[in-house]
């Protein structure tokens, strides 16, 4: 089982770095350039309350999340913190708390599938004083 952090304050990790000698060598403290369409997309879904199918970097398939907010992190990188319902890659890893940074997803797409904002949520963690985007 997955270790898990108390509420929202210590929530979301980002994913596991790609193991491949093909993946980006690109280092971990720079930004991923903006993508604007995919920020807007994401928004949306936060808006309507609705998951999200995102695919991230060099994933094959689709990952399943709950988007919470869209916002600017210190180092400004352009993130999503959300629950990650599933992950095909990684079964076992389900209903977690993840952060992914937008400039690394590949694809976004809105389901039909609505969801409860997760309680635990709180607009004003310092993570977040880059500046919401958008948040639930």
């Amino acid at each position: 089982m997955a270790k898990r952090t108390s509420g929202f304050g210590g929530w979301g990790t980002p994913p596991k770095r790609p193991t491949s000698p093909f993946a980006s060598s690109k280092q971990a403290d720079q930004p991923y350039p903006r993508k604007p369409h995919l920020e807007r997309q994401l928004c949306e879904a936060i808006q309507v309350r609705k998951l999200v199918e995102i695919r991230y970097e060099d994933d094959l398939s689709y990952r399943l999340i709950a988007p919470h907010a869209v916002y600017k992190s210190t180092k400004d990188k352009v993130n999503v913190v959300g629950t990650q319902i599933s992950n095909p890659g990684q079964p076992m890893d389900r209903y977690e708390p993840r952060i992914f940074e937008i400039g690394k997803i590949a694809d976004v797409r809105i389901t039909g599938t609505d969801f409860t904002p997760d309680a635990r949520f709180d607009r004003f963690d310092p993570r977040y004083k880059g500046g919401i985007i958008c948040s639930v």
